[in-house]
């Protein structure tokens, strides 16, 4: 499984309903402390509460599917050449990240002056010659 190289010794169920669980009864925690009038809520709680709710739901799927978008490459790994195919993978790829942080800085720099150069072309093409 995907999770065997992310997480070693875990079984992946244990792992997905703890991704559940956590959240879930974090924010019950919450909304009982509000409902309860422990926390004494200077809002209208009951009003305020479905929309944050609704929120809150979407924003968190949006957090689980962009993390698995973003490994879903190692879970690919794994699953064709195996953990330890993915482990070298997964090192290969933060080695790779890191070059990113050159041009990275190139772009912070280059922006702003090609952005203040507008009308300039040859300003332009003498700076990112």
């Amino acid at each position: 499984m995907a999770s065997a190289a992310l997480f070693p010794g875990i079984d992946p169920k244990l792992l997905f309903l703890a991704l559940l669980i956590f959240p879930t009864s974090l924010m019950s925690g919450i909304l009982t402390s509000l409902y309860l009038n422990v926390l004494e809520p200077s809002i209208d709680v009951l009003g305020y509460l479905r929309p944050a709710l609704g929120y809150g739901v979407k924003a968190h799927l949006g957090n689980l599917v962009a993390f698995l978008n973003y490994r879903m490459d190692i879970f690919l790994v794994n699953l064709f050449v195996g953990p330890g195919g993915a482990g070298l993978y997964s090192i290969a790829v933060r080695l790779v990240e890191q070059l990113w942080m050159i041009s990275r800085a190139v772009s912070t720099v280059l922006l702003p002056r090609l952005s203040a150069m507008m009308g300039d072309d040859t300003g332009r093409r003498r700076l990112t010659r």
